[in-house]
């Protein structure tokens, strides 16, 4: 009985690690380097949240009139970027960019927000975290698009979508 045991046990340890590594393998597939160009480096990034003082006011949408789900920010993966730099950068509402260099904010982010004129030349971003996280910064951040644009729906569709106005 025992051997029956160790044998199953080992059996479903395998099965988990191939789960986890498929699962991983995919995930990673989705972003293969070649989609991406590098765009920008030494950016500054900073955390910022849906509040009435960190905004222009209404803390429930973005400037680009996008509707938060107040109750979870972080599923829309926002960011904010200076409005000049977006331009320089040739950037729009609703493109998505991959960060690297935050550790935990590393990833693909979709624009949906620009920054206040107290930024204006700056190259900025802020992140769009859950309003318990108060703080962090980062001076060495990447950049990168997507080589073609077209994929940006791939990615968007990952994301959660606008809200309704039900949470306010």
């Amino acid at each position: 009985m025992n051997k029956l045991k160790n044998k199953l046990f080992k059996n479903l340890i395998l099965l988990l690690n191939f789960i986890l590594f498929t699962s991983f393998t995919f995930e990673r597939e989705n972003v293969k380097s070649e989609e991406w160009k590098l765009i920008a480096e030494n950016v500054e990034a900073t955390v910022y949240n849906a509040l009435p003082g960190q905004g222009w006011g209404d803390c429930s949408q973005t400037a680009s009139s996008f509707k938060l789900n107040l109750k979870d920010v972080y599923s829309h993966k926002i960011i904010a970027i200076e409005k000049t730099f977006m331009k320089n950068l040739g950037l729009k509402f609703g493109d998505v960019v991959k960060i690297e260099g935050t550790g935990k904010w590393d990833g693909i982010w979709q624009i949906q927000d620009t920054m206040g004129a107290r930024h204006k030349g700056k190259k900025k971003i802020d992140f769009l975290v859950p309003n318990n996280i108060k703080s962090g910064k980062w001076n060495t951040v990447k950049m990168y698009c997507l080589s073609d644009k077209n994929n940006t729906n791939i990615y968007i569709n990952k994301m959660a979508p606008e809200s309704s106005n039900k949470n306010k």
